[in-house]
């Protein structure tokens, strides 16, 4: 029996577990820390996504902590599921432990009760079917019925069966991300199994939307070309095109892309509303030819919105071409890059390698780009302007004169204005 000592997690969690540990305790329930958070104690990596799973109905343990420690709770009948959130920020989600089923290959599974092997069991890999008990005659005792410590200790990714990646084919992917996250091996028989999968398109038995969310999380992993490399290598890049492979893959582009990421991080305004997995998305269909870039977003189940970003950033040398205008006006560089989305102009600044077009759109992104001007429409009615198109284009000129520094304050402006022959 292997004991965890649980002290090295952090003592505002560790509060958090022992309250639900107490209440257990009370109401006589088996519950166990489980998943990624076990895997993560175990190799003494930072993870505060704290799941525990109960061999109870998790939404009634969930209201009862709910009542006597005042947190907010969101429950999810549906699932069985409860998240428990404190003023702090921390939160615990509690499932009552379950069993599943496929009905079908890349269907969804059937859910029903179960306890906690059944629960361990359905997991995806080994170093994720693990749990520590948290209930007081046995707080910090492993569970671990099928070698997950051992797979762990070896930095093997395992699964349990051969039909597990033909069951839920989005395995494969997370196959990928944990062994590129974690700086382990997908386990010998594992991968003939995962390249079988690949090799009779187990992937088109899950719906595009499902497959596309899992993909979504490699791409917001750090150093993603990395996991994108590996899952070409094995022959998992088709379900994007059929001719995308590890080959094809521009990985400098990629890199550039996190690069210029970074960059964007560090200087931008991070309210602002920008998909990173995005612009990746945009690197990986670099290599396409315009017609299997729309081949390949046809078939996707991207939003028409995030298609036209995509498709958009195929455009690279018409924008970069107008860029490299020599003496280009700040006023022109805006008039290029303002229809632009953030995407497309992250994208942009990692795909050239000419340095004025670099500072262009950095300049737009840090200082351009909010840019205002003081005078609106009611202050040009006021001196008699009455066409709404005249009144657009005045306005237009006026910012673009201050984008190019040639007006500064709202007298500026009105000096213009008096300047210019306005009816």
């Amino acid at each position: 029996m292997k004991k965890i000592d649980l002290k090295k997690i952090p003592s505002e969690f560790l509060r958090l577990i022992e309250i639900v540990s107490k209440e257990a305790d009370i109401q006589n329930i088996d519950a166990y820390l489980v998943g990624g958070f076990v895997r993560d104690v175990l190799i003494e990596k930072k993870n505060l996504d704290i799941d525990i799973v109960v061999e109870f109905d998790a939404i009634e343990l969930a209201k009862e902590i709910s009542q006597k420690h005042k947190t907010t709770i969101t429950s999810y009948p549906h699932f069985g599921t409860a998240t428990l959130s404190w003023e702090s920020g921390a939160k615990i989600d509690l499932a009552s432990a379950r069993k599943e089923r496929y009905s079908r290959p890349g269907a969804l599974p059937i859910v029903s009760a179960g306890v906690i092997r059944d629960d361990l069991m359905r997991r995806d890999f080994t170093i994720n079917a693990m749990a520590i008990s948290i209930n007081k005659k046995s707080f910090g005792v492993l569970v671990d019925e099928f070698h997950g410590f051992e797979d762990l200790m070896e930095k093997k990714i395992r699964v349990f069966h051969e039909k597990s990646f033909i069951d839920d084919p989005t395995r494969i992917l997370r196959a990928i991300r944990f062994e590129q996250r974690l700086g382990f091996q997908i386990e010998k028989q594992t991968r003939e199994f995962l390249i079988d999968a690949i090799e009779s398109d187990a992937a088109a038995t899950v719906t595009p939307g499902r497959y596309l969310e899992e993909f979504k999380k490699i791409l917001k992993e750090a150093e993603c070309e990395k996991h994108l490399k590996r899952l070409g290598e094995l022959g998992g890049l088709g379900f994007i095109h059929l001719r995308m492979s590890a080959e094809t893959l521009n990985v400098e582009l990629l890199k550039s892309i996190g690069r210029s990421l970074e960059w964007f991080q560090e200087n931008c305004d991070l309210s602002l509303s920008l998909s990173r997995w995005i612009v990746y998305f945009m690197g990986i269909l670099d290599s396409l030819g315009l017609d299997e870039v729309r081949n390949s977003l046809e078939k996707s189940s991207l939003s028409r919105k995030d298609q036209e970003k995509v498709f958009s950033s195929k455009t690279e040398c018409e924008v970069i071409g107008g860029l490299l205008v020599e003496a280009i006006k700040p006023s022109q560089a805006y008039k290029i890059l303002n229809r632009l989305s953030l995407e497309e102009l992250v994208f942009f600044l990692a795909k050239t390698k000419d340095e004025s077009v670099k500072r262009s759109i950095e300049k737009f992104l840090t200082d351009y780009r909010h840019i205002k001007i003081l005078t609106d429409g009611k202050d040009l009615i006021g001196l008699g302007v009455t066409d709404g198109k005249q009144i657009k284009e005045i306005l237009q000129n006026l910012l673009y004169k201050k984008i190019d520094g040639e007006l500064q304050t709202k007298g500026d402006e009105d000096n213009y204005l008096q300047q210019m022959e306005l009816k």
